[in-house]
């Protein structure tokens, strides 16, 4: 339930503004990254805080750049980035992945300057400290680094276990990245791997040749065909068990289609078709989604895919990561830095009541958590909700704030989120 103030003068009315007005919606607020940041892969940790991202300043042809935040994105650091001996000059980091603490971190590189492939595997344990770079070294060559063009990666939730998909291959290491194998990938190895995702525990794997969709639930030592249309597959993702799979593609018929049983079986969702997909996300219990497209849209949906919500951008989106609840995403633009989009989820019973010293709203939440006040002086589309305050729930769960500054609107519509 959520509240609306409106104020003319000396007299005050206050009345509940109907639910079906609101719905569910993300707030996006533009970080502190740069705004030239041409993003090309960014990572989340389990609770939203850490994240990462990689791509080129901007400001320089071929210049990489890696960036973290501690904050949830509100300030960012730009990392050492590490050596490429590569003899074409622009190599590009194209995917990054981390652990589900963020401190451990993978990167990908590509080359759009090359007929062969030039792109590295870097990995780093620096827990976010001097981020020291190793590179991934060839299964059967040891000193001989990976060499490919390394398009998405995919970590467990203890960065034990590597998956990066490549031009040709698919690279896995079970052991924090020190050795590599080549999955073995049946029963057809089409090449050109585009998007590899994988379980919590690094078991369960779907992979996309760009046509067809793979699984594996031995962390890569043999492969399924999985009964998913034959497409032009952008972008995958799983919940956290691998049971609850989400999947997109950039076709001029473009699709986003959801699975519950880890792939046998799949089914097209409402989200638009005809759109250019170019990444989804997923809570780690598959009822939150979020997909991007070439056309700066981010849909989400907050029942597995049941309904779609969309928010509008001025340039497309790149590449998308998601705390683990689904409740923040992360988006980054094609050139246009990146941006933090939290969901808004109702407060139970929110109320308020008048005085001369302002509107005291209140309501019931989970105990001793953080919960954000928003606010707005319009229910027109598109809303713009502004965050007012940021206070926690007593250990009975009750959150209390008056607000002291609502006669300055002529009126005021209200309502809270964790």
């Amino acid at each position: 339930m959520k509240w609306c103030a409106t104020g003319f003068l000396l007299l005050v009315v206050v009345a509940v503004c109907p639910e079906s007005v609101f719905g569910q919606t993300f707030v996006w607020t533009q970080t502190s990254a740069p705004n030239n940041l041409v993003c090309s892969g960014i990572t989340s940790s389990t609770d939203g805080t850490k994240l990462a991202a990689c791509g080129e300043d901007g400001t320089t042809l071929g210049a990489i750049c890696v960036y973290t935040s501690t904050n949830t994105g509100l300030t960012w650091t730009r990392v050492p980035t590490p050596y490429t001996p590569n003899p074409w000059i622009y190599g590009a980091l194209n995917c990054i992945a981390s652990s589900s603490d963020g401190k451990d971190l993978v990167l990908g590189g590509w080359t759009t300057y090359s007929t062969t492939n030039s792109g590295y595997i870097y990995y780093s344990e620096a827990a976010g400290a001097a981020y020291t770079w190793f590179q991934a070294s060839e299964p059967s060559e040891p000193g001989t680094y990976l060499w490919q063009n390394w398009n998405s990666i995919a970590s467990s939730s203890d960065g034990s276990k590597t998956m990066v998909a490549g031009h040709y291959v698919i690279a896995i290491s079970t052991n924090y990245d020190l050795t590599w194998f080549f999955a073995p990938i049946a029963p057809n190895q089409r090449g050109y791997w585009k998007t590899v995702v994988c379980s919590a525990d690094g078991k369960k794997l779907v992979a996309t040749d760009v046509i067809q969709i793979y699984t594996s639930t031995n962390t890569g030592s043999s492969w399924s065909l999985t009964s998913a249309p034959s497409n032009q597959w952008s972008a995958i993702a799983s919940s956290s068990d691998g049971t609850k799979l989400v999947a997109c593609n950039d076709y001029s018929i473009g699709r986003i289609y959801t699975s519950t049983n880890s792939g046998l079986n799949w089914t097209p969702t409402g989200a638009p078709s005809n759109t250019f997909w170019s990444a989804v996300t997923s809570s780690t219990d598959g009822t939150k989604l979020a997909a991007c497209s070439y056309s700066g849209n981010i849909y989400f949906s907050t029942n597995s895919g049941l309904t779609w919500t969309s928010n509008s951008f001025p340039t497309y989106v790149r590449a998308m990561a998601a705390s683990a609840d689904g409740t923040k995403l992360f988006a980054g633009f094609n050139g246009g830095g990146i941006s933090v989009g939290q969901l808004i989820l109702p407060a139970q019973k929110f109320s308020a009541s008048t005085s001369s010293s302002g509107v005291a709203l209140q309501f019931n939440g989970a105990p001793n958590c953080r919960y954000v006040l928003y606010a707005a002086t319009s229910l027109n589309l598109p809303i713009t909700w502004q965050p007012v305050i940021t206070n926690s729930t007593d250990a009975n769960g009750n959150w209390r704030f008056t607000d002291t500054k609502f006669n300055q609107y002529s009126q005021r519509f209200y309502t809270a989120s964790q």
